[in-house]
């Protein structure tokens, strides 16, 4: 809203209608167009536009400001002087919160006029038709359009007037409130040039006209001829007829087409064509005898007759009249009238001492730049104290000086984090005056305004784990005096961070501890501010900072001055600026804490408050972080002596996990557990007794035993994320496969990481090649390979095989090769050699290629033959023995449930039947062959678990010894029992154990379950007849198995299968079956989750990329590598 003065100029179409020249063009206008004749048939043409009138000038004003004494806040104008047409008032009163805009505006030029349309000629007239005395006549041409009429330009603005601004020096400030307007008027769009006339359409020529025509007569002889009495012909009949076919002819060409006439020749080209017709134009009658009759060929007689011959005859029709030709349009382009000349405007400041200055342009003040500072000087904006807004920087962008009096300058209002600060308190502070044209100035005090305790004032507890920051914008305002109205270009904001000047990181913890150990929670304090805060010395006083922890009293206390408490609070010493503090805690588990419960302990920053109560005489602090650690409670792991299975967690392991597996190994299946948290034991190593041995890997300590893993990821220290298969040494793998352990890892992540692990351990290479002839045992030196393959059969017999590296010498190089190396071909027949004779065990098998030492002696070069050097020269063979081809790590992946009740009231010591058979099923041969013989009470899953997996595992060790081609020299009929014995302990263990469990237990009857694995066995080994005569050779010689073989051909009956349609192929088909029947969920609805993903890896799988593969050496830039040339056996199935 404004109050307006002004001493505009008139518009040109106001001051055209006002003088009444379009009214005298109007009637002129009418009058041409009255008296215009037509005297042809052309349009006529459009009229010329009459030029637009440009706007009037503006006048002169001259006002004097000062306040008004009527009302507060409210501007007297005094009009001084003025010429114009307008006559503002005298005094006007601008009420307050209301501008003031003086305008002496220019008038606008009168917008161009439009020329007009030329008039459409008129028609041609049309021709008359033809008739048969006369032609058609031509239509006339059509008359020319009329030409276009011109149009006119704009016309232009009047030119802007002038506008004088008197006021005294005290009152510049009311120019705030004054605006003006003084440009030129705009000028008049540019009219239009009128559309030319059409031409007339031409007229149409008269009608044609067609008509027939007798010219002439043709005669012909008929009967009646008259002929002469001696003349008689006899074709006189024949030239009758064809003299009327003739005049029948001859009457039909007259007929055809038709002559133009013109004019008056139509008498002459009725006569042209009855000549050429040889028409006769008048009918006669010729006396005397016909020509047909023996007259004269011209003579006819009174008996002839004659035809009429016809022409047709045609006048043409008249020619169309031309169209008259368009008018002439006007293709000169129309301009706008220009826009006037701007005013001008003049300030006169009246000084106190009498003297008059003159300026063109008023003063403004713009907002450039300014600073906000915390209240303590520490850099940070804290919520509940104090902000400043110092040096606030302002531009003059007028043309004259800035007003005198003082502008209170105070915060903008409040937000979400700030609110302002009362006026006596500090909360306003005043621009500078007088502030010269184009120059800036500075505020020397400050605006003072709070931030709030949280968002709108309601403080909110610190989130858990989250470092609390916010963002707020801070401008300010400036009200001029008065007027009582916000300066304008005061819109700048600064982006103000709010946070706290101290805060908690790097808390470090074992996120697993033991029953009644202590431990200790490490944490650091940061200093974020520039001001050093904490325990105050005596020379300063800093702010007070404290760190509280909290712990559930059913776990634990902390332990503070060596005594327990349950809460513990401590003073964080003085910390320098942007520096950090190191603390920590300790706490002691309690000795009833529930094994594999988890329990928070919580951690509270606690800072002073900033502005504190003066009445007060303590230091009242606020909670700004909180952060709460999750534990987890292990039993600290002991190596026990009896326990045969180890239960390895981690922190990711909840309790009902490992209570549920902890149940059904100690009360189902009967055997003692051991339980290690690998995060709490700080790994997989254990601590000795005597502090004088080395850690041992506690995995290798549990011979023939079973090892369990939760193979999930989990935080390992500052190792991140890891599984707890990936801290296992492959050595350490390699070393439960020769020990007689078996493995289970559960939960196995998606990848390949678990399989290379795996992988690795079959042949722990830790060795380079050529490292390796200086480490190898002179006992594990060979001549020959039968003497190695004696030596494994025997450390095979007393459980002695261990990973080691041996050596044969290699054959010497024959003369006749001409230096061509054989040492690959050695090394392949060497590994197909050893795949003959030990089918399920693994060798890497390499060579060393001989080396060739020339020594000069005199002028011929000859090979360095010395008997100590023989055996290097020669080369050699290098074997390493890998872990047994059947020795399986089972592992299931991370989507596998472990099968517990969906109830959280329900039991926690259930499991599914696949967990069940998992773990059944990785137990030690040993361990489940045993299990089976004392126990005929057990759980029906866990008998049907341990014989089908037995089962499995023999069908392996067999389908491994059919894949050689080696023939055991074995004859039942001879009687060699001692090497049938021998051989069956070598190469098909798992039997060998079960006849000899059957051999020391022959007093006893051997239990179903035993005898099924054997029905089983027996049934498949039917029809390998290598095999089968093995069997029968060991069982017939043996008191405790003979009874067993008196019926082989029984055992697929007994094993309730139909003989006809079961084969002993089909019986390991039939066996996963069987498998998969007993660990089916028995309530899943769906067919998809009918079988949960279990995944075996037997080692012989996992190693199929060292399966027994033949590796060499060659010389490269970076010394020697392994590489695969050759495979020493082939690839068998995998198992379930």
């Amino acid at each position: 809203m404004a109050t307006t003065i002004s001493v505009n100029g008139e518009d040109g179409a106001a001051l055209a209608k006002r003088s009444g020249i379009r009214l005298v063009q109007d009637v002129e206008q009418a009058l041409v167009l009255q008296n215009q004749s037509q005297a042809t048939r052309d349009g006529r043409h459009g009229t010329n536009a009459p030029q637009a009138v440009r706007g009037g000038p503006a006048g002169t004003l001259a006002v004097q400001l000062s306040e008004s004494n009527l009302s507060q806040g409210a501007i007297q104008v005094e009009t001084i002087e003025y010429r114009s047409m307008q006559h503002p008032p005298r005094i006007t009163e601008v009420s307050i919160g209301k501008n003031l805009l003086l305008t002496a505006i220019g008038g606008e030029g009168e917008s161009g006029h439009h020329g007009g349309d030329g008039q459409r000629g008129l028609d041609g007239v049309e021709g008359t038709g033809a008739t048969t005395a006369s032609d058609a006549t031509n239509g006339t041409d059509g008359g020319r359009g009329g030409d276009a009429g011109q149009g006119s330009n704009g016309g232009n603005g009047g030119p802007g007037g002038s506008i004088h601004i008197v006021v005294l020096e005290n009152n510049i400030h009311l120019l705030m409130a004054v605006s003006y307007a003084i440009r030129g008027g705009q000028g008049g769009v540019a009219g239009e040039h009128g559309e030319p006339g059409t031409g007339g359409q031409g007229g149409k020529g008269g009608q044609g006209w067609r008509w027939p025509e007798i010219v002439g007569y043709k005669f012909f002889c008929t009967k009646s001829c008259i002929k002469n009495d001696n003349y008689a012909s006899s074709s006189a009949l024949q030239s009758r007829t064809l003299t009327h076919l003739n005049a029948s002819r001859t009457a039909l060409v007259a007929q055809m087409g038709a002559l133009t006439v013109s004019g008056n020749n139509l008498q002459n080209l009725i006569a042209q064509t009855a000549i050429k017709a040889q028409a006769i134009r008048q009918p006669r009658r010729d006396q005397g005898f016909c020509k047909c009759g023996g007259g004269s060929d011209t003579n006819t007689c009174t008996g002839c007759d004659m035809k009429p011959i016809k022409r047709t005859f045609q006048r043409a029709p008249g020619l169309d009249g031309k169209d008259g030709e368009n008018g002439i349009s006007i293709t000169t382009p129309l301009i706008a009238g220009h826009p006037g000349d701007e005013g001008t405007v003049s300030i006169a400041v009246h000084r106190d001492d009498g003297s008059t200055q003159e300026y063109h342009l008023p003063w403004s003040l713009e907002l450039m730049n300014f600073e906000v500072e915390d209240e303590n000087g520490d850099g940070v904006f804290e919520p509940g104290e104090h902000a400043f807004i110092r040096r606030i920087e302002v531009r003059n962008t007028g043309g004259m000086p800035s007003s005198t009096c003082r502008i209170p300058v105070t915060f903008v209002g409040s937000s979400e984090w700030f609110e302002p600060v009362a006026a006596h308190e500090g909360g306003v502070d005043f621009l500078p005056t007088s502030i010269p044209s184009g120059q800036s100035a500075s505020t020397e005090g400050s605006v003072k305004v709070r931030l709030k305790e949280g968002p709108y004032g309601k403080r909110k507890l610190p989130a858990v784990g989250i470092l609390f920051s916010a963002k707020a914008s801070v401008g300010i305002r400036a009200d001029m005096p008065w007027l009582e109205r916000r300066m304008p270009y005061f819109d700048l904001t600064k982006d103000i961070n709010i946070g706290y000047p101290c805060s908690l990181g790097n808390v470090q913890y074992l996120s697993t501890v033991a029953q009644g150990a202590t431990s200790t929670v490490h944490f650091e304090m940061q200093n974020l501010c520039n001001r050093p805060i904490g325990e105050s010395e005596p020379q300063d006083s800093t702010r007070a900072v404290k760190v509280g922890m909290t712990i559930p009293a059913d776990f634990g206390r902390f332990v503070v001055d060596e005594q327990e408490v349950e809460a513990s609070l401590q003073t964080v010493p003085r910390t320098r600026p942007q520096d950090t503090v190191s603390m920590q805690q300790q706490f002691r588990i309690s000795s009833k804490a529930k094994n594999d419960k988890r329990f928070p302990i919580t951690i509270e920053l606690y800072l002073e408050r900033p502005i504190q109560d003066s009445i007060s005489e303590s230091i009242e602090l606020v909670l700004i972080e909180r952060h709460a650690i999750n534990l987890q409670i292990s039993k600290a792991y002991t190596w026990t002596q009896d326990a045969e299975i180890l239960l390895i967690t981690n922190p990711k392991t909840n309790e009902r996990q490992s209570q549920a597996v902890q149940h059904f190994v100690k009360n189902s299946l009967g055997m003692k557990i051991d339980l290690c948290n690998v995060h709490q034991n700080g790994g997989l190593l254990g601590l000795p007794q005597d502090d004088t041995d080395s850690p041992y890997p506690i995995m290798t300590a549990y011979r023939n035993g079973t090892i369990l893993v939760f193979d999930n990821k989990f935080e390992f220290f500052d190792a991140r994320e890891r599984t707890t298969s990936q801290l296992c040494d492959p050595h350490w793998l390699h070393e439960l496969f020769t020990n007689g352990c078996s493995a289970l890892f559960l939960y196995c992540e998606d990848g390949d990481a678990f399989k290379k692990i795996a992988r690795s351990s079959v042949f722990p290479l830790s060795t380079k090649l050529e490292d390796i002839p200086s480490q190898i045992q002179s006992s594990h030196n060979f001549s020959c390979r039968d003497e190695f393959v004696t030596f494994i059969l025997q450390e095979k017999q007393f459980g002695n095989v261990r990973t080691s590296f041996s050596a044969l010498t290699m054959k010497p190089r024959k003369w006749y090769r001409f230096g061509k190396d054989r040492s690959d071909k050695q090394a392949k027949a060497f590994a197909k050699y050893l795949r003959r004779r030990l089918p399920n065990e693994r060798f890497l098998v390499s060579f060393v290629a001989p080396e060739q030492r020339a020594l000069v002696k005199g002028p011929m070069l000859t090979l360095d033959a010395t008997s100590e050097q023989a055996q290097c020269a020669a080369g050699r063979l290098i074997v390493l023995v890998g872990a047994h081809s059947h020795q399986s790590i089972v592992s299931t992946e991370s989507d596998a449930n472990l099968g517990l009740p969906a109830n959280s009231n329900a039991m926690r010591n259930h499991l599914d039947d696949q967990s069940k058979f998992n773990i059944v099923a990785t137990l030690p041969f040993q361990r489940r062959l045993k299990l089976l013989w004392k126990n005929e009470c057990l759980d029906k899953l866990i008998n049907e678990a341990a014989t089908f997996s037995m089962a499995r595992e023999m069908f392996q060790e067999i389908r491994g010894f059919l894949d050689s081609a080696f023939i055991p020299r074995v004859s039942a009929s001879k009687g060699d029992i001692n090497a049938a014995q021998t051989f069956l302990a070598t190469h098909l263990s798992c039997l060998a154990q079960i006849f000899n469990k059957i051999e020391d237990e022959r007093s006893t009857q051997p239990p179903k379950a035993i005898l099924e694995v054997l029905h089983w066995v027996f049934a498949f080994a039917a029809s390998k007849k290598r095999v089968d005569d093995l069997i029968r050779v060991v069982m017939h010689h043996r008191p405790g198995t003979k009874a067993l073989v008196s019926d082989l051909s029984s055992h697929l009956s007994a094993l309730n299968f139909d003989p006809t349609t079961t084969t002993p192929s089909s019986l390991p088909d039939l066996l996963i079956q069987r498998i998969a029947r007993l660990t089916k969920p028995r309530s899943t609805p769906s067919p998809e989750a009918r079988y949960p993903p279990l995944t075996w890896y037997p080692v012989r799988d996992l190693a199929r990329l060292w399966n027994g593969m033949l590796w060499s050496t060659t010389r490269s830039a970076g010394g020697r590598d392994w590489r695969m040339i050759w495979r020493s056996r082939r690839r068998s199935s995998a198992g379930c």
